[in-house]
């Protein structure tokens, strides 16, 4: 018996068993209390945002450029971009192309999107994130046709020029073989035949 309880009288059975279970409803209404405070919490609490990780101001890359992703793969992380000058280059918006790894700063494109690019590096494949500028101009709209690269054995009117330039003397010295061989040949029939002429 407890020093609280002593001098007390003792209480009815059925106040004692009254009493029993009203201490293990208070018991159970402890643990019932706090799962429904850790509920409340969860739910009222904030989520942090998914740029969490990021600067709070982010710069704007000195190698922006806009255009438009033609295509995209590694679920939308990875996109293909035919930017407004012609060029065709890759922009990566994570660091890795497994496809079920992900991290709190991937960016998705979406195919047919113009987009305002702030990749960290100056050449393709450029790399982006969401804690980039990067941001969507608009949707839906018709990439400007591919800049065509000089293919490889065609040559442009300078190209053409040199090598011109370059095979003039190749030329003179086959035409001065030529000149040379017809004339020796011409020679010795020559000598052949005077030689047939000589009476002893």
């Amino acid at each position: 018996m407890r020093d609280d309880e002593a001098g007390r009288p003792p209480l009815p059975r059925g106040a004692e068993r009254y009493r029993g279970v009203m201490i293990d409803l208070a018991r159970r209404g402890g643990w019932l209390l706090g799962g429904l405070v850790t509920l409340l919490m969860a739910i009222l609490v904030p989520i942090a945002p998914a740029d969490a990780s990021c600067a709070a101001s982010p710069a704007p890359s000195p190698h922006r450029f806009t255009g438009v992703v033609i295509a995209t793969r590694s679920l939308d992380r990875i996109a293909t971009v035919r930017t407004d000058a012609g060029a065709t280059v890759e922009v990566r918006g994570t660091m890795t192309t497994v496809d079920n790894a992900a991290s709190s700063v991937d960016r998705t494109y979406e195919p047919g999107a113009r987009y305002e690019f702030h990749p960290s590096n100056d050449a393709s494949p450029f790399q982006d994130s969401i804690c980039s500028v990067t941001h969507l101009i608009a949707r839906g709209v018709t990439p400007v046709a591919q800049v065509p690269s000089v293919a490889a054995g065609a040559d442009t009117a300078a190209d053409g020029d040199a090598r011109r330039r370059r095979s003039a003397p190749w030329w003179a010295l086959g035409s001065a073989l030529v000149v040379a061989t017809v004339a020796a040949t011409g020679w010795r029939r020559g000598a052949r035949s005077s030689g047939g002429k000589r009476t002893v």
